[in-house]
């Protein structure tokens, strides 16, 4: 179309549902129905027709961040009156998204979806909301993540590779992962394992016992990351759960030092220091580690 003025595209993007999310991958899997408006004087006489986009002049709209998305229905244009043209698709597939997982696996992350026409410039064409259509059902598939209420925007972007400014539309889809599944079947068990290390303390300084604790507290807990590992995220910068592993074997290292320490003190017949550094340590090694998860958990 042609004018003085830009033409207005207004979109309506619904979300059927969310399938899955790969945080891995950093893709979701999304069932979404987009329905695009304009009016189009030169069809006026074709009101109550119905025929192919191609068919007609349309605004060539693409998601930015597609991925494999493909269409389950194909888009039909709906001619009204004086020319209002109504294309409605249905959309599936994975879309990208980057995803911080610094803060795994108590993050939340917002999911934008950009639309935008790379051969209109903003001059040409306006984007709006079509708030009728804008919205997503209520109950989603995906098991282990919560999806908020989505929100949608639509802002002009300079496009430097193409030396010129275009209307955008966004869609943004606040989601929260369940971190129950993380906390109960990780997390505490690897607490669990520190503690029982801890216990080291109080076994008597003169029983060989303790350094057999603290060795099979180390075999434990690292034979507990190598079913911990099939669950992360590989990324290249730590994220929360691998700080508190981290730490966990650092502690549990700690004490087995601090094992061999006492068993070399009562070895060369000084009981009282060997004592004295456990009852340092009873204090110094639960509290250091409850101080580093308190943090961690903040």
């Amino acid at each position: 179309m042609s004018g003085s003025t830009p033409a207005q595209v207004r979109i309506g993007f619904a979300i059927v549902d969310i399938t899955a999310i790969d945080d891995r991958a950093q893709t979701l899997t999304i069932d979404s129905y987009v329905r695009l408006s304009w009016v189009d004087p030169r069809l006026a006489s074709l009101a109550g027709c119905r025929v192919s986009p191609d068919a007609i002049w349309n605004p060539r709209v693409q998601l930015l961040n597609a991925g494999t998305l493909g269409l389950r229905q194909p888009p039909t244009a709906t001619i009204g009156e004086g020319g209002e043209v109504e294309v409605a698709a249905r959309f599936f597939g994975d879309l990208s998204s980057a995803f911080d997982l610094t803060e795994f696996p108590f993050d939340n992350h917002v999911i934008e979806l950009d639309v935008m026409t790379p051969v209109y410039t903003a001059d040409e064409i306006q984007l709006g909301v079509d708030e009728r259509w804008t919205f997503r059902r209520p109950t989603m598939s995906i098991p282990d993540w919560e999806v908020g209420a989505i929100h949608a925007v639509t802002f002009d972007r300079e496009v430097a590779a193409l030396g010129d400014t275009f209307s955008v539309f966004r869609l943004s889809i606040p989601i929260e992962r369940r971190s129950n599944y993380y906390l109960y079947r990780l997390i505490l068990p690897t607490i669990m394992i520190v503690m029982m290390s801890l216990g080291i303390f109080w076994v008597p300084s003169n029983q060989a016992l303790r350094v057999s604790i603290g060795v099979t507290c180390v075999l434990t807990l690292f034979a507990f990351q190598f079913a911990v590992v099939a669950v992360m995220p590989r990324v290249s910068y730590l994220t929360t759960m691998d700080l508190i592993t981290l730490a966990s074997s650092l502690v549990v290292f700690l004490v087995l030092l601090e094992a061999f320490t006492v068993a070399y003190l009562v070895g060369k017949a000084r009981d009282s220091a060997a004592d004295k550094l456990d009852l340092i340590s009873r204090v110094v090694f639960p509290v250091g580690y409850w101080v580093v998860l308190a943090a961690l958990f903040a």
